[in-house]
């Protein structure tokens, strides 16, 4: 019953404006579209990398804008999560399993065991869709606007005291850990002494872009 839900237009309607955009029946503005150049630019936003859209297409249903992959991106430990006040605390992510008993229903225990190191801190990459009304961010809520978001992924290499205490990068994952963290796709390649592979500005234009994603666009008629 609730995969047929999914599939009704209730739970995928799809009239957001960058919907009506690709089947031709709203054009976007100037900064809309440079923020979805720069979105899918690999050299730039690279947001496509892992939000999967493809503007070529009319069908919106080929641009779900996520890969349905995993990712670590080494957030900032969140103040908001009351276990974190824990220090020995973390939310290790996909490396995480509750056992399940032969009947299939969770196993209560203290701690899940990790199952595979490899994974720990990587999170599944959500759809970019109707995201400026899902706020907080991030799957532990650190950022609380979109634009906070988005400048993270421009500056988490190039200036990590912006994001990070005490200097500890990636702080909210154990030590151990750490090395699951993407460091080299763009635009997480770049290093301190380098610039951040967007300007304030292209951060902007981004976040613009990304407003075209909220269902219930109504466009203005002729």
């Amino acid at each position: 019953s609730i995969a047929a839900f999914e599939r009704t237009r209730v739970f995928q309607p799809f009239t957001s404006k960058f919907d009506h955009v690709m089947r031709g029946q709203a054009m976007f503005t100037e900064r809309e579209q440079r923020g979805l150049n720069l979105f899918v630019q690999p050299q730039k936003g690279n947001c496509a990398h892992c939000h999967s859209v493809d503007a070529a297409s009319r069908e919106p249903r080929k641009s779900l804008f996520t890969d349905f992959s995993y990712r670590a991106l080494g957030l900032p430990r969140s103040a908001r999560i009351p276990k974190n006040a824990d220090p020995a605390f973390f939310d290790l992510g996909l490396c995480q399993r509750v056992p399940v008993s032969v009947s299939g229903l969770p196993v209560p225990t203290a701690r899940p065991p990790v199952t595979n190191p490899a994974h720990c801190g990587l999170f599944k990459t959500p759809t970019l869709r109707n995201i400026a009304i899902t706020a907080p961010y991030m799957h532990n809520g650190f950022f609380d606007t979109l634009r906070d978001a988005v400048a993270f992924y421009a500056t988490r290499d190039t200036h990590p005291a912006r994001w990070f205490t005490a200097g500890v990068k990636f702080d909210d994952l154990p030590a151990r850990y750490r090395a699951n963290v993407d460091v080299d796709t763009p635009p997480y390649q770049r290093r301190p002494r380098q610039g951040p592979q967007l300007s304030n500005s292209e951060i902007d234009d981004i976040v613009e872009f990304l407003y075209t994603l909220t269902d219930g666009y109504q466009p203005a008629r002729k």
